[in-house]
């Protein structure tokens, strides 16, 4: 579902796209997508693809701690005003946002991304679901232009606090689970990301920030031509 805020004056919806519940929703083929759109009261014509920034996951990150664990950077391109109406940030292709997007303290937009991969044939797959496994991981951008966050944001050398110690990058892979749905903790020095059904060891440490409150704006005709 949408996540609204409003921030420096302006309204952040902020959605995901894809299907988790069938196995062709995450297809190898699929693509889908993260959004960043601005609710502008001043302009009321539907909002074009072309009036979005785009941005995409970009390459690995090597930070030699957890081989289980893989860090991506996003693009940073920049945002225009007056031209760009939000963004849009193309997932890798397979990728899909399986639950509720967030803002966490009007800084972050974050959205839970699965992917599926086979680890039998169609006939075992039959007999026994848990043939089928995956990654689940965070995405955590800037909520402003849907690019990486300048700072870094996830515990990378596994002392619990994301800070200046740890490598930037804005997609946090946890190989060899899949689960759609995560929930935030908030602690002293660090939000921890649990995911459903999984280990403590499985949680991911994130910059500390308060979470944003979303804000109810009315519906209105207008469309949005994604």
């Amino acid at each position: 579902a949408p996540y609204a805020t409003t921030t420096d004056g302006k309204t952040y919806v902020v959605v995901g796209t894809g299907q988790y519940l069938n196995e062709s929703g995450t297809a190898a083929d699929v693509q889908n997508y993260a959004y960043g759109l601005i609710d502008d009261s001043s302009n009321t014509s539907p909002i074009s693809a072309s009036s979005l920034l785009d941005q995409n996951i970009d390459s690995r990150v090597d930070y030699n701690k957890d081989t289980n664990r893989t860090l991506w950077s996003i693009t940073k391109n920049a945002f225009i005003e007056g031209t760009h109406r939000g963004w849009r940030l193309k997932l890798n292709p397979g990728q899909a946002i399986a639950s509720n997007a967030l803002v966490r303290g009007d800084t972050l937009a974050e959205f839970v991304v699965v992917r599926r991969t086979d680890d039998g044939s169609e006939a075992a797959k039959k007999t026994n679901p848990c043939m089928i496994s995956g990654s689940t991981g965070i995405l955590s951008v800037d909520l402003k232009n849907g690019g990486e966050y300048e700072k870094a944001v996830f515990d990378t050398n596994g002392d619990m606090v994301a800070d200046n110690k740890d490598k930037k990058g804005g997609f946090y892979e946890l190989n060899g689970i899949i689960t759609p749905s995560a929930a935030v903790v908030s602690g002293e020095k660090a939000d921890y990301y649990n995911f459903a059904g999984q280990e403590s060891k499985d949680s991911f440490a994130v910059r500390n920030f308060k979470r944003g409150q979303p804000v109810f704006i009315r519906a209105n005709k207008r469309l949005i031509d994604l």
